[in-house]
């Protein structure tokens, strides 16, 4: 692999066939680009797809095919849904930039699942850095670059929760070795690498891959939440704008700093659409990076003073498609685990401890996977059925190929109760307390297991003598 960048994580080779993509669409994009300044996504996308996107944010069919086909207008279709996808859906055709403050809780609990990839060689020494995520309980995916080979991954590290305090100082961060014997799956082209983690990272949650090409449209707000150069955890929320979708790859622009390599790519309803890999650096007619003074990047120079035109990052559903079809993924449980996906629970915000990193490696135990505390987030966990882009015939009807997995397990068994403790014999010669209301306490005789009934003497009121049976 050549060098890299100068002031860059990414290869100069990668960033070359990225740029050489990008030059190669310049009508397509420059077309794209000039439909959403006049008319939006409506205008920019195929009726066809807007109304898959629609359609799995929420709203309903008739209602999508309407605003798809501009049968119907953003405001009179909003007005009667309900408020999250209204929200969701008027934010994706460029009609309301406001998201509700539960937007933030998603992309909290969406950003447990990035983590900063430490790059070592043979002797522990740090190579580099990179950014990874969790897209399953057991399994982290980045970029090919980052991770080439199982004995790169073998002598890294994952770090979860580096990231700053709002105070400002590093909160506590959970170190995590990786397994390439259990998981390695990398291929050069798609630029990426599927590995296992030793221990239990699911308390992070992790970021679910749909196979589906619905997921986003022309013009739709894209967020990346990352590592840049290996720096405590940063967002790019809705920073980048998707203007071109290529077969393998996704472009989008933004006029920030790029993606940290291996990053999640999100839509706005914050799934997962893209494996972030590279960017888009101006040039020069001399093919030199240019900085955003106009003057040649030199060696040794920050990436921050680069003029980047855009991002690129490999499509979720290619990826899918690419482990559907290897056949040295076949049989692999922690591949099935990928690809049927499970959506977890949210999950708040770290804990904030002033101790130092833990190291968390080493296998799940049988315990620890029976243990009540995995079962319960695996219970709350939410199956999703991704179900693709569904078209109804002209009969209405939908035809779905689905297949169905179950699992059948024995009921739980019903709680029993704890048996009633007998009561503790009181000896002879240790009278009773009994409590009246003139006398706090009183006297019993001795209790005589003979007698089958017990009689209270009346108290100063004038009431009948009352029996208990012994």
């Amino acid at each position: 692999m050549n060098p890299n960048t100068p002031g860059t994580d990414v290869p100069s080779e990668v960033l070359q066939e990225t740029q050489a993509r990008f030059i190669q669409r310049d009508p397509e994009r420059e077309a794209c680009l000039e439909r959403l300044k006049t008319g939006g996504p409506l205008a920019a996308e195929s009726p066809e797809r807007v109304e898959a996107r629609l359609t799995r944010l929420g709203v309903p069919q008739p209602e999508a095919q309407a605003l798809a086909q501009g049968e119907a207008d953003v405001k009179s279709v909003a007005q009667h849904l309900p408020e999250d996808i209204r929200l969701t859906a008027e934010r994706v055709l460029g009609a309301n930039d406001l998201v509700g403050v539960g937007y933030l809780d998603q992309a909290r609990s969406c950003s447990r699942a990035v983590c900063r990839v430490v790059i070592r060689d043979s002797r522990g020494r740090t190579q580099g850095f990179g950014t990874g995520w969790l897209c399953s309980p057991q399994v982290m995916v980045t970029n090919h670059h980052v991770l080439e080979d199982a004995q790169t991954a073998r002598q890294s590290v994952v770090e979860f929760d580096y990231e700053l305090r709002p105070d400002g100082t590093l909160m506590e961060r959970t170190t995590f070795a990786l397994d390439p014997e259990r998981l390695f799956l990398t291929s050069e082209g798609l630029d990426y690498s599927f590995v296992a983690v030793q221990g239990d990272p699911s308390g992070f949650g992790w970021l679910p891959l749909y196979s589906s090409a619905d997921k986003n449209v022309l013009g739709e707000a894209l967020s990346i939440i990352q590592h840049p150069s290996g720096e405590p955890k940063q967002v790019a929320l809705r920073e980048n704008r998707l203007v071109d979708r290529l077969p393998d790859f996704l472009h989008y622009e933004t006029d920030t700093a790029p993606g940290s390599s291996g990053s999640p790519v999100f839509n706005d309803a914050w799934e997962v659409v893209a494996l972030h890999h590279s960017g888009v650096p101006r040039r020069n007619a001399q093919g030199q990076v240019l900085k955003r003074d106009g003057q040649p990047l030199r060696a040794g120079e920050s990436g921050d003073q680069i003029d980047w035109l855009a991002n690129e990052g490999v499509r979720v559903s290619r990826l899918m498609e690419d482990l559907q079809t290897r056949t040295d993924a076949q049989g692999k449980a922690l591949v099935e685990d990928i690809l049927s996906p499970v959506r977890p629970p949210l999950i708040g915000s770290p804990q904030v401890s002033p101790r130092g990193p833990v190291l968390a490696s080493g296998p799940v135990t049988d315990a620890q996977a029976g243990s009540p505390q995995t079962n319960s987030n695996e219970a709350q966990a939410a199956r999703v059925i991704d179900l693709g882009t569904l078209s109804a015939g002209a009969d209405g009807a939908l035809t779905m190929p689905v297949t169905l997995k179950f699992q059948v397990s024995a009921p739980e068994a019903k709680p029993v109760p704890a048996p009633t403790p007998e009561p503790t014999p009181t000896p002879d010669d240790e009278p009773v307390d009994f409590p009246t209301p003139q006398n706090p306490v009183r006297r019993l005789p001795p209790h005589n297991p003979a007698a089958s009934l017990l009689t209270f003497p009346p108290t100063t009121r004038s009431r009948p003598s009352s029996t208990t049976r012994a």
